[in-house]
């Protein structure tokens, strides 16, 4: 069950997001696997700690700046299992 609502979650962020994107709509930083380039982030003055969303506060004022924010379906990150 836990897998089928991961690809389901999966699939509708995917459709959303690309969507989103393809239609120059606001596209929102999301999940754990962002990648920005260190000196916006530091022309930015990095995350808002005390917001709730802050993924979401970057993604604004990025936007606000005029960067793009591309939503890349075919990356993934995770931790590789070593095995002794």
């Amino acid at each position: 069950m836990t897998r089928l609502v991961s690809a389901e979650e999966k699939a509708w962020f995917q459709a959303l997001l690309s969507g989103r994107e393809k239609l120059q709509l606001f596209v929102p930083l999301n999940g754990s696997c962002q990648f920005i380039r260190c000196n916006v982030l530091e022309e930015l003055g990095g995350w808002d700690e005390a917001s709730l969303t802050e993924d979401v506060e970057l993604a604004l004022r990025l936007v606000e700046k005029k960067y793009q924010i591309k939503y890349a379906h075919d990356v993934a990150a995770g931790r590789k299992r070593l095995t002794v």
